[in-house]
């Protein structure tokens, strides 16, 4: 009996673990959609400023959540034949200074990804905003994505990954000042 125990208690935890997720994936749905009630109600005219104010914010919390998940696509995407260009594509959404840290090091395995052919297709699965600061014009973001990749010795793994994407708002657009992986 020891055995069958030690077997089904790292079940245990994966299931629980895995209940835990579902339950505040449910929760950060459920709030959203409440909020997202609360904002679509008709204010009255005394509270007509603070609403734009609070769509205002909502919008731009959208929009770089939006932005944060399109990086952290675009940032673990690419393609041994496109490789150049998929690196510029990732370049133009990341602050001057990410940027040239990013190219710097993600150059030095270009020919490695060469050779072995390698490509890799991202997803987010599932992305929320830890801080966002209209004001200040920063935001942080946590993005979970599967990546699928290929290369001469494999033929699909699935990999996944939890990003904390820090954003910057400069000139309009939310850009990256850092990519770390959670």
């Amino acid at each position: 009996m020891a055995v069958a125990d030690a077997i089904a208690a790292p079940t245990r935890g994966r299931a629980v673990m895995v209940a835990v997720t579902v339950a505040a994936i449910f929760v950060a749905l459920v709030a959203g959609a409440l909020i997202g009630l609360s904002l679509t109600s008709q204010p009255s005219a005394s509270q007509s400023g603070a609403a734009s104010d609070a769509g205002s914010a909502v919008a731009g919390a959208q929009t770089a959540l939006g932005e944060a998940g399109q990086i952290a696509v675009d940032f673990t995407s690419f393609n041994y034949k496109t490789l150049t260009q998929d690196q510029s594509r990732i370049a133009a959404d990341l602050t001057p200074t990410f940027r040239q840290t990013y190219l710097q090091q993600s150059r030095q395995l270009n020919a490695v990804i060469r050779r072995a052919k390698s490509v890799a297709t991202s997803q987010t699965v599932a992305s929320g905003l830890s801080s966002y600061d209209p004001v200040a014009g920063q935001a942080t973001a946590i993005v979970a994505v599967n990546v699928t990749s290929r290369n001469i010795q494999t033929k699909g793994t699935v990999q996944y990954y939890r990003f904390s994407v820090q954003l910057q708002r400069i000139s309009g657009k939310w850009l990256a000042s850092n990519v770390s992986q959670e």
